[in-house]
């Protein structure tokens, strides 16, 4: 990730074919797999449970 987001924020996700869908993070974890509320660290490796399926090549950004 590059810019800070929380849970339960919207994040876009664009997929390679050029759609564009909106899913609500609703859980955030760090890589040693600790909940967190918010990533606010460029480049932190964090896991998220989103309220819609993402597939490889997906690209995500935060939606405001």
């Amino acid at each position: 990730q590059k810019n800070k987001f929380s849970v339960g924020d919207v994040i876009e996700v664009m997929k390679p074919d050029g759609r564009n869908l909106s899913a609500t993070v609703e859980q955030m974890k760090d890589e040693k797999g600790q909940s967190m509320d918010c990533c606010p660290h460029p480049k932190q490796m964090i896991s998220l449970k989103l309220s819609q399926p993402v597939d490889c090549y997906d690209i995500l950004r935060i939606h405001k």
